[in-house]
């Protein structure tokens, strides 16, 4: 997601499973700070490109790389 759009899929709050198309590619431009990850955060962050907004997720809620 650094580089490039990645489609991938979790399972939401809901139960649902959502598909989508991210990138993190302007991560620093937003938020002013390059994207660092720590192993204690226990969240994905990614740019949604189909709702053009940032968005997270809990990382155990990750099913695939499509």
């Amino acid at each position: 997601m650094h580089r490039e759009n990645v489609k991938f899929c979790y399972t939401k709050q809901d139960g649902t499973v959502r598909h989508a198309v991210g990138t993190l590619t302007g991560y620093q431009h937003s938020f002013h700070r390059p994207y660092m990850p720590r192993p204690e955060n226990t969240f994905v962050v990614y740019y949604d490109l189909e709702a053009k907004g940032w968005r997270t997720f809990h990382a155990e809620n990750f099913l695939c790389v499509e």
